[in-house]
């Protein structure tokens, strides 16, 4: 089953946003297929959904437009769509204030970006060929 979502239009040009719960707390994730990773949030908030406690002894880099290279804190968390829940790395720092869904998670689901009806529509493979 396919959720849709409007592109939030607090960005300019309107963006493609992923409305979910991440380890219980609702979150807006902008769609960032630059990112590789799984899910960037605020550093604040990783702080406060308790995930310093959860590290990963695993290395993770932020890239910036700028060529610097930022360390990451890494942590297993848990990401509700609809009902479902998923595992994904959850990143964050105290130099990064954004909140974005990156390609490991993304390439679980067919996404669609419907430009025209700004919409994004994700559903689930329904081949055999599904993402872990």
């Amino acid at each position: 089953m396919a959720q849709k979502w409007k592109y939030d239009e607090t960005f300019t040009p309107p963006a493609a946003v992923v409305k979910a719960k991440l380890c219980g707390q609702s979150v807006n994730l902008l769609v960032d297929t630059g990112f590789s990773g799984g899910v960037l949030i605020p550093f604040w908030m990783f702080e406060r959904m308790s995930l310093l406690s959860y590290l990963t002894p695993d290395e993770y880099y932020a890239v910036m437009a700028d060529t610097r290279k930022i360390r990451l804190y890494t942590a297993t968390g848990v990401l509700t769509l609809r009902s479902k829940k998923h595992t994904v790395n959850t990143h964050s720092s105290p130099y990064i204030d954004k909140k974005i869904v990156g390609r490991d998670f993304l390439k679980r689901f067919l996404l669609t970006l419907n430009g025209p009806k700004s919409e994004l529509i994700v559903s689930y493979p329904t081949t055999n060929h599904e993402a872990p």
